[in-house]
């Protein structure tokens, strides 16, 4: 088991493998829940945490003194395998402090634009595999415990025009040796107007506004309040073209499923919901819906109205979707939405719990007013699924909520090809998962990506995404915990524009309006 894996894992979307494995590897492998995200971005400035993917993609330690590996790598051809043994005569890993031996396959006979999958599979080491620039040398990808195991890894790229690539074989830990498999395949195309990787496309709040609205909308006037550079992600999705028509959520509450929000942080305390029928601190349930004291929402995990939060990642999710509109930090994509947060993760929980937890933040949202859902929580799609959080969102459908999922960060560590749970019951129709992308549109490396069968999948901005954080302070953060809230904002401005709007057809304007220009360049 690699150094940094944890099985059956629930995570926030939002905290660097390095940090959450690492850090919650004495739960023995219990199932818990996490987020998706990097949330130990540092705070605003030119310096962000980042993790070594984002120059050399891998979870291992910093790289050491480079050495020369095999120049006459044998061929792996498409649809072709091969069987080879891992010894301790073979090359060293030049990128990577102590001793991990690799085997070279070229890549031969591929066409720009295929979509490679290639497989490693080994039951006598902890595989990992690398994808290489064949003339730089360079690791640009990386795969590890296919589906939370240490006998699978798996890398799935975009061809490039004019790239040459090596497959590098090699195990998570150091001085591993053994025999394994390694075979690669061309995947074939879903649908011309739906990528494995991106799904319908990069949500784009103006297109969808028209869709239900028939209005032409125009550039953003001057006036409308970008705030510089770090508020890119509202221009990429043309939020303020939004804006200028008079729709900013406005009458819609949008719940948040998370670790609970700053209640006092400036740009949050004006637009959170509140229970009217509830009078606080009386210790009596006024509105007999079951919960004492619930002005604000309810904490699941101490069954009591505490909502606030210690970690970060609920009030950076909450900013971006509705923080103020009053000059100073950031604006949140619906800023005159309402947020209504629900504690239902605190850390590592564990599976069933969390089941249930969420579950419970489901429906209470639902039956207290929340038009729209923001779930960035997630586990692989591999571990045991989470029936009350399925049949939460079924009751929550019934009920005409639009619900939002991010879809993971586990591309390269779990070697992912479609969103983690609950995001895969979109699958089931039952809410629109976000994959993430940068301010160039390109793919986010670590997005969990839409998979080989058609889903409800979008992408939204998920890296360097500035937002609210403790303390009344702001970050710039990375990972799909905060491209959910993207559109989950932009829902909120649907809604606000068209009330009435059931949530398949919220759906269909945000899918059949995305924009597919998306740059794929792993």
């Amino acid at each position: 088991m690699s150094a940094f894996h944890l099985p059956r894992q629930f995570r926030l979307q939002s905290s660097p493998p390095e940090f959450a494995y690492a850090a919650a590897k004495n739960l023995l492998g219990q199932p818990s829940g996490r987020s998706f995200g990097e949330g130990f971005a540092q705070a605003s400035g030119p310096s962000k945490l980042r993790y070594a993917h984002s120059s050399a993609a891998t979870n291992r330690s910093q790289p050491a003194k480079r050495r020369r590996t095999n120049s006459s790598a044998p061929f792996l051809k498409p649809q072709g395998q091969v069987r080879g043994i891992l010894s301790s005569t073979d090359s060293i890993d030049p990128y990577f402090q102590g001793t991990y031996y690799v085997d070279d396959y070229r890549l031969k006979g591929l066409t720009a634009g295929q979509q490679i999958e290639v497989r490693l599979n080994s039951r006598q080491f902890d595989p990992y595999l690398q994808l290489v620039n064949g003339r730089t040398k360079q690791p640009i990808l990386y795969g590890s415990d296919l589906g939370g195991t240490n006998t699978n890894a798996r890398v799935v790229f975009t061809v490039q025009p004019q790239t040459q690539y090596l497959v590098r074989v090699s195990s998570d830990q150091r001085r591993q040796i053994g025999s394994y498999l390694v075979k690669s395949r061309v995947l074939k195309p879903i649908a011309s107007h739906f990528n494995l990787f991106y799904g319908y496309g990069l949500v784009d709040a103006a297109a969808a506004i028209n869709r239900v609205t028939g209005q032409t909308l125009f550039k953003p006037a001057a006036d409308v309040p970008v705030l510089g550079g770090n508020q890119w992600g509202l221009d990429l999705v043309r939020v303020p073209e939004v804006w200028t028509q008079g729709f900013t959520g406005q009458g819609v509450t949008v719940a948040v499923l998370d670790e609970g929000i700053d209640l006092n942080h400036p740009d949050l305390s004006r637009n959170l919901w509140r229970n009217s029928d509830e009078i606080p601190g009386n210790g009596i349930d006024d509105d007999r819906n079951g919960f004492i004291d619930d002005v604000h929402g309810w904490n699941f995990i101490d069954q009591n109205p505490n909502l606030n939060d210690t970690e970060g990642h609920g009030t950076q999710v909450a900013g971006i979707i509705a923080a103020a509109n009053d000059g100073i930090g950031i604006t949140g994509v619906a800023h005159n939405a309402k947020i209504m947060p629900i504690k239902v993760i605190q850390g590592e929980t564990p599976l069933a719990q969390f089941d249930a937890n969420v579950a419970a933040g489901i429906d209470y949202a639902a039956n207290n007013g929340a038009q729209v859902i923001n779930i960035s929580l997630g586990s692989s799609s591999s571990d045991p699924p989470l029936p009350k959080v399925e049949a939460a969102l079924r009751r929550a459908r019934q009920a005409g909520v639009v619900v939002v999922f991010s879809a993971g960060n586990d591309r390269q560590l779990l070697s992912a090809l479609e969103p983690d749970r609950p995001a895969l019951y979109a699958s089931a129709g039952l809410g629109i998962a976000v994959g993430g992308v940068d301010n160039k549109r390109n793919f986010y490396i670590d997005s969990n990506p839409a998979g080989l069968k058609r889903l409800n999948y979008v992408v939204a901005p998920a890296v360097d995404v500035y937002s609210t954080t403790l303390g009344s302070s702001y970050d710039l953060l990375e990972g799909t915990s905060f491209a959910a809230p993207f559109v989950a904002g932009v829902a909120a401005l649907l809604l606000s524009a068209k009330p009435d709007l059931p949530p398949a057809e919220v759906e269909a304007a945000l899918l059949s309006s995305a924009s597919q220009q998306i740059q794929l360049a792993l």
